[in-house]
């Protein structure tokens, strides 16, 4: 029994022990590859200014929404599809409009509590 913890003693400090040679890394002289996935820009170029409208880029549709006591919008857009805008006002109403901008319903429900 003795020899054993002798054994585990010396197997132990014989662990601890570092290695007197230093050892170099396997990645210090590994050239890197740059990345092609992204695009890089010369911010120091000279590149000549373009006007970009809009229009040409993307189909842009102006959609004027319907006005009411109920449909009043704030400025966030929370949703525009082919065929729905949905909208919240500052009173946290959610608002639905049609393509055309015509209301079609709202909603607020806010809970009791603070958990609901």
């Amino acid at each position: 029994m003795k020899n054993l913890y002798l054994i585990l003693v010396l197997s132990a400090l014989v662990a601890c022990t570092g290695s007197s040679q230093k050892e170099k890394p396997a990645c210090v002289n590994t050239p890197v590859e740059p990345f092609t996935g992204l695009p890089v820009f010369d911010l120091q170029g000279q590149y000549p200014e373009k006007e970009i409208i809009l229009q040409d880029i993307a189909d842009v549709r102006y959609v004027v929404l319907e006005t009411g006591d109920s449909s009043l919008v704030g400025t966030r857009t929370i949703l525009m599809t082919d065929s729905l805008l949905v909208t919240v006002n500052k009173k946290s109403d959610v608002i639905f409009f049609d393509k055309s901008g015509k209301y079609l319903h709202s909603f607020n429900h806010t809970g009791m509590s603070g958990e609901e």
